[in-house]
């Protein structure tokens, strides 16, 4: 195949096309003299990005420090603190890494599958124990917007698993887990067992026995000093039953 022109005067339009693209004959010359270059070349104020080298229970990640630097202070303060003189930066080479000591592989990996989707079209497709690394590693690194993603992304997650979701609350400091949390393990019809004594915590596990036992059945079993006892219905017992956990559980519900 052959382009040609009408231009006789632009070499460039009249060559022949007949070789690959890539490999023009070797008799053409495209003069290159009449293409202004720019004397500064500067750094785009958005769009250039400082890659920081993490060494991690024996694995190395090269990643954009953006994220860490955006969502963090403590990080940041930590990334920009200027070397002493002489000294070589950590993190830039494979040799001299920054070190993340006391971190886990694996909650490192999902917190960078959150920074950095590999899917444009979905968002990180976590699990609950997956999520539950990255509210650990926002946590400890203060990552406020980091830690609302996580804390959204679990709570559907955790609808059916009451006693687990208090322990995440009590360990992860998420007031707002805890009295929908103790409510579904009162309400529940599945015994306060083992496995939620584990969780909890054994004394915290028979304060909440001892709630239900006065809120099982379905209805608020209530002593009535003139009348006896009495059976208030279910739905009518609620505010008494946040009164109970504020009474036996104190300080953990009295901010709430």
């Amino acid at each position: 195949m052959e382009f040609s022109s009408t231009n006789a005067e632009d070499p460039f339009l009249s060559m022949d096309f007949a070789g690959p693209l890539d490999t023009p004959p070797e008799h053409t010359q495209v003069s290159v003299d009449n293409v202004e270059r720019e004397d500064v070349v500067v750094r785009d104020e958005d769009f250039y990005y400082e890659n920081a080298i993490f060494l991690v229970e024996g694995s190395l990640f090269k990643v954009p420090r953006m994220h860490f630097i955006q969502e963090s202070e403590i990080l940041r303060e930590m990334f920009l603190l200027p070397p002493p003189d002489s000294s070589v930066i950590d993190g830039l080479t494979d040799e001299q890494p920054l070190r993340l000591d006391h971190i886990f592989k694996e909650d490192f990996r999902q917190l960078l599958r959150v920074f950095y989707p590999q899917n444009l079209r979905r968002e990180p497709d976590l699990n609950l124990e997956q999520w539950t690394s990255v509210l650990k590693l926002a946590d400890m690194w203060d990552m406020d917007n980091v830690r609302e993603l996580s804390i959204s992304k679990m709570t559907p997650l955790l609808e059916s698993k009451p006693a687990h979701q208090i322990a995440l609350a009590r360990r992860f400091h998420v007031d707002e887990w805890l009295l929908p949390a103790f409510k579904r393990l009162v309400y529940r019809n599945d015994p306060v067992d083992e496995l939620d004594a584990d969780e909890l915590g054994m004394r915290s596990a028979l304060k909440v026995a001892a709630i239900r036992e006065t809120f099982k059945s379905g209805y608020y079993q209530e002593w009535n000093l003139d009348s006896g006892r009495g059976e208030i219905p279910w739905g009518a017992s609620e505010d008494t039953l946040t009164d109970r956990l504020r009474e036996k559980f104190g300080q953990i519900f009295n901010q709430l």
